[in-house]
């Protein structure tokens, strides 16, 4: 899964470098969490965890670590936020 998440914001952000990708269980839940160590601009970390968590339903949160950003969404953030999620 972490190649195909690498893969999948690779190839639609091309000014987007990802270092590392952890899927790791919630303490929470059985959910997934995606950890993305990357270098990208901020005004993209929302759109990058939409399109993540609009493909993989068992996600639960995204979370960017890296550089300046340090930022968690999740499905209910989005929507609140007005994105539109699946």
């Amino acid at each position: 899964m972490e190649k195909e998440i690498k893969a999948l914001i690779e190839n639609n952000y091309k000014h987007t470098t990802v270092e590392s990708v952890t899927v790791a269980k919630s303490n929470f839940s059985n959910d997934d969490c995606v950890i993305l160590r990357c270098n990208t601009q901020t005004y993209r970390c929302p759109l990058i965890a939409l399109r993540i968590l609009n493909k993989y339903k068992s996600v639960r949160l995204v979370q960017f670590t890296g550089g300046w950003i340090e930022a968690v969404y999740t499905r209910e953030t989005l929507r609140w936020a007005g994105y539109k999620v699946k």
